[in-house]
């Protein structure tokens, strides 16, 4: 035998008659345990600081885990601090010509960001001449609703004498116009604005008056308003105006109404007006062929003309209407109409309930009046054209012995199957 198999026998035969611990099982089984706890610990230690880490640098960005020497280190911007009512007064007093008297009339500073008007300084600025108001109001628009005040108005809508749109290199628009009060009337009242208006919706906002108040029952106060043209474009371009834009909040998107929607056309579905563009292409179409399209709006009023003059219509297309409309009877029309007026109402094609009202303007008529004609269908799409023979849809003086079309002509328009397709 060999002398490696003599140390073997004599190892086996020392340990032969050795017994096991009674507990040695269960000490195994709960060193075991041990280890798979203490492997799950360090297991889910490191998923937890992973996690921390992932979300430190998605929150705070690469500044936080970086080091202070860093290279690549950015700081994220806090979020702009409310700017105060008195503020903005110091801003605007301070952008405003020297040695006049100033009295601020009201102001609200950033933190009204939810209202309509986001802030704004009114004061009354004299300068020896005439007491003028003033009132600069900053806007956070949605970019799509700030096209408006890019281009000048059609002078039938908002007579002026003078008015321009600059384009500027940072892509915002400049707009300056000089008109009035009461364009309708002529009573002296003018009234002067600009507008810039950056391409997201941020908007500076000048108005200014020769009068103490807006449509003042003084009436005017001095000649013209107290800022020239190139004051008002340099208040509202100053960059002074930057901090408390930046403060205004983007309007929230508009929310959705809860609960299943009603398929277009239905009675009670969401109203839905057509485009304006396509309204006065239609339009063109049906109008008598003496009869012609001078101007127009982005809003579905139009300036008519014939050899006779001229003739302002307004039409709207809409659908989503019946619930609203259905109920609204002649007594109804001629309680919130103005003075005397005629109102029929009758059926028309498809079902339709049809309207025919006529009668004196709502604003100084002067002996101007207006012709209606509304259709409503059963599915809710509604047609309604009104036409006046006055300066304005709501004032005279006239401009023509009668509004340019007859009821019966509006009818035929109102009707005609375009406005179903």
């Amino acid at each position: 035998m060999s002398i490696e198999d003599q140390l073997s026998g004599a190892m086996r035969q020392a340990v032969a008659d050795l017994q096991p611990p009674p507990d040695l099982a269960e000490a195994g089984a709960a060193r075991g345990r041990r280890m798979r706890r203490r492997h799950r610990l360090r297991t889910a230690g490191a998923t937890a600081a992973a996690t921390a880490l992932a979300v430190a640098a998605a929150t705070l960005g690469p500044a936080v885990l970086d080091g202070p020497d860093s290279p690549d280190r950015v700081v994220a911007p806090p979020s702009p601090a409310p700017v105060s009512a008195q503020e903005l007064t110091r801003t605007l007093t301070g952008l405003l010509p020297r040695g006049g008297q100033i009295k601020v009339t009201e102001a609200k500073g950033t933190e009204h960001a939810d209202k309509p008007r986001n802030a704004m300084v009114s004061v009354r600025y004299d300068d020896g001449a005439g007491p003028s108001r003033i009132t600069l109001s900053l806007y956070r628009l949605p970019p799509s609703n700030s096209r408006g005040d890019a281009s000048c108005p059609p002078k039938f809508t908002q007579p002026y004498d003078r008015c321009s749109a600059t384009p500027r290199a940072d892509g915002s628009v400049l707009l300056v116009n000089q008109g009035y009060t009461r364009p309708q009337t002529n009573t002296g009242e003018k009234f002067w604005y600009a507008v810039l208006t950056h391409k997201d919706g941020r908007q500076v906002r000048l108005d200014q008056f020769n009068s103490a108040e807006e449509k003042s029952a003084a009436g005017p106060t001095r000649p013209e308003p107290v800022l020239t043209p190139a004051q008002m474009s340099a208040v509202v371009t100053s960059p002074q105006w930057n901090r408390a834009l930046a403060a205004i909040p983007f309007p929230p998107p508009a929310r959705e109404q809860p609960g299943p929607k009603k398929p277009e056309g239905a009675r009670g579905a969401p109203f839905v007006a057509m485009p304006d563009g396509k309204i006065v292409s239609l339009l063109t179409g049906l109008l008598p062929r003496n009869v012609r399209v001078v101007d127009h709006d982005n809003g579905g009023e139009m300036l008519l003309a014939d050899r006779r003059g001229t003739s302002l219509l307004s039409i709207s297309v809409q659908n989503g209407m019946y619930q609203s409309v259905i109920g609204i009877t002649c007594d109804q029309r001629r309680l919130h109409g103005p003075g005397e007026r005629t109102c029929g109402r009758s059926s028309g094609p498809n079902g339709a309930v049809v309207h025919l009202e006529e009668g004196p303007l709502e604003i100084d008529d002067r002996g101007a009046t207006e012709r209606v004609v509304d259709v409503l269908y059963p599915d809710g799409r509604r047609v309604a054209i009104r036409v006046s023979n006055g300066k304005t849809l709501k004032s005279g003086p006239r401009t023509r012995p009668e509004p340019i079309l007859a009821l019966d002509q509006l009818l035929t328009i109102a009707t005609a199957p375009v406005w179903r397709s």
